[in-house]
């Protein structure tokens, strides 16, 4: 009887044994390597660069929404006209509940001075309980924020467990979901590092989340049929608050205020009529003081928008971010007297750009935009603009620039050719660049006309020291 009880013990001792043994293994050379739920990497870069910020560079303004959102707010034209680093912590199809769980995971580590949010009707609601593809985007969000008991209950509450079991466990937590897709050998790969570099033919640039769309737009007549159509639906919006997200919501306020955070509502703009009608949301405005509502729907005439700023009816083009960016900026700076900055201009002598602004993050399309307000000059058309980036270290250079014995990477824009972005009070040049150099491993960017034998003595402007002073 002792023999079996020590053969017992020893089983055991045995069995927990190799039990941890599989644990290790599992979690050491498995779990590391199965492959996380999506493929888009914008959100994980954007989440990246937020949570690596420098205490001196941390950001302002954060959005929390879906493709509303992402392709309509420019960063870029935030920070150059009120000095606020914005960045777009979204993912497509994120609905307003989501979001919240999101963002009150967020403040538990930082306070930005604005914080985002869209309240466009069909953002509102819980998705249905069939509708797999909107709880998998629900998922995309989730999985990305670190595993915390507070954020444990809001996705409980949230999601239908019994029927996306995988989803929610994976939602709850990046690495435990991983358990599920163990078997999804094909698609095994290293942890690399995300990037989000966008198609040259369809977007602009991309930068902090944001997408400066140039798709194929609406049809003139479509859009004319749609956008002077008649008013659309006055119907309540809050049956599409559930209980649980005015709860959130009102627990969300009461700490946003409490850090005095000033959140923003939008209701993005559509290429349809539409009029916004909640009791909920005004409750919500004239409870808490630091909260504001933007319908971008109403006074339309403000704008001048054609065609060619939709490329569907809910989803915007470049052109009409830009003026869906500046009439943001012109209500933040109302609201909250946050003071507009003066752009620096480039004085060519000849010829002004009115304001720039570039970006060499390794993870995003490395740009340079310029806008300018006056057509080129005749003095001007034979010169070509030249970009030059000169690097720290010159091992850094193209192959192109070694093998010309340059200092630089050289990039020629033909401005007299070149596409223009018509914004209706100026014009945008953006200038990929397509170059190992990144900001950390800058050391000068020039901006200058050129042409052989050029008499006219133009200056030549430092970008990068213009930018970081």
């Amino acid at each position: 009887m002792i023999m079996n009880n020590k053969n017992l013990t020893t089983f055991f001792i045995k069995l927990i044994f190799f039990g941890l043994l599989a644990v290790l293994v599992i979690g050491v050379f498995i779990l590391p390597y199965a492959p996380d739920m999506g493929e888009d990497k914008k959100y994980v870069v954007a989440l990246e660069k937020f949570s690596k910020a420098e205490p001196n560079n941390n950001y302002d303004l954060i959005f929390f929404s879906n493709s509303y959102s992402f392709t309509a707010y420019d960063p870029t034209i935030i920070k150059e006209r009120l000095g606020l680093n914005a960045i777009h912590l979204n993912s497509g199809a994120q609905r307003l509940e989501a979001s919240l769980i999101v963002a009150n995971e967020i403040i538990k580590e930082h306070t930005p001075q604005y914080m985002v949010f869209d309240v466009s009707g069909p953002t509102l609601p819980t998705p249905k309980l069939e509708d797999e593809e909107i709880w998998h985007y629900q998922t995309l969000a989730f999985q990305e924020i670190p595993f915390s008991i507070e954020k444990t209950k809001d996705v409980t509450a949230y999601f239908p467990i019994e029927k996306y079991t995988e989803y929610y466990v994976t939602a709850v937590s990046k690495k435990t979901g991983r358990i599920f897709r163990m078997n999804d050998l094909e698609n095994y790969s290293k942890r690399e590092k995300a990037s989000y570099k966008t198609s040259n033919k369809s977007v602009y640039f991309s930068y902090n989340g944001f997408i400066a769309n140039k798709q194929k737009s609406v049809e003139k007549e479509v859009y004319e049929k749609s956008f002077f159509g008649t008013t659309g639906s006055n119907e309540s919006l809050d049956p599409r608050w559930s209980e649980d997200l005015i709860v959130l919501m009102n627990r969300f306020l009461k700490e946003t205020t409490n850090k005095d955070i000033k959140v923003i509502f939008i209701n993005s703009l559509k290429m349809y009529p539409t009029v916004y009608n909640s009791k909920l949301l005004e409750g919500f405005v004239e409870k808490y003081p630091q909260v504001r509502f933007l319908d971008l729907n109403v006074n339309k005439d403000e704008y001048t928008l054609s065609e060619k700023d939709f490329y569907n009816s809910t989803h915007l083009n470049y052109t009409g971010s830009i003026q869906v960016t500046n009439r943001l900026v012109d209500s933040l700076s109302t609201w909250y007297s946050t003071s507009k900055i003066e752009k620096t201009e480039l004085d060519f002598k000849l010829f002004k750009f009115k304001g720039f602004f570039y970006n060499l993050n390794e993870d995003e399309d490395k740009f340079l935009k310029l806008e300018f307000e006056d057509e080129l000059p005749i003095e001007l058309k034979n010169h070509q603009l030249v970009i030059s980036l000169y690097p720290k270290d010159s091992t850094l250079l193209s192959d192109y620039a070694k093998k010309k014995h340059f200092k630089s990477d050289n990039f020629y824009v033909k401005i007299d050719e070149v596409e223009k972005i018509e914004t209706g009070k100026s014009k945008i040049i953006i200038q990929r660049l397509n170059s190992k150099i990144d900001q950390n491993t800058l050391k000068k960017l020039k901006l200058y006309f050129y042409r052989p034998n050029d008499t006219l003595g133009l200056p030549g402007y430092d970008l990068n020291y213009l930018q970081s002073h």
